[in-house]
């Protein structure tokens, strides 16, 4: 899929990182969280538009768990998985959400310095 072709919203942190060198068809597992959605890593799949209830856990300094409704949007063959977006969700569900990526972001430290900014002596 092209940069031109991405309708997803919101920037993506990967989550979960560690459950990357499993062998996909034995477990299902969350890696790509935004606010608005999710991509789930299964063989397993339902219908486009079928809402789902989600359960998972992110794993930071302590467990997160997150829970709520989610629409399966899109299917995808490499990885193996489904793209959900999420319905509404309770307040504190959408303070979890907010804290994990906002733990996982990257922090911006700006432009990198080059000999010509340096100050000269």
């Amino acid at each position: 899929m092209s940069d031109s072709d991405d309708r997803r919203r919101g920037d993506r942190v990967v989550i979960n990182r560690e459950f990357g060198s499993l062998d996909a068809g034995t477990i299902t597992y969350v890696n790509n969280l935004s606010a608005h959605g999710l991509f789930l890593h299964t063989d397993e799949r339902v219908p486009i538009g079928t809402t789902v209830e989600l359960r998972f856990t992110v794993l930071l300094d302590d467990p997160v768990p997150i829970e709520g409704l989610a629409t399966v949007v899109r299917h995808q063959d490499d990885p193996s998985g489904m793209g959900l977006t999420f319905g509404p969700l309770s307040p504190k569900t959408v303070l979890r959400i907010q804290d994990v990526l906002a733990r996982q972001r990257p922090v911006a430290s700006g432009e990198p310095v080059t000999a010509e900014d340096e100050p000269e002596n």
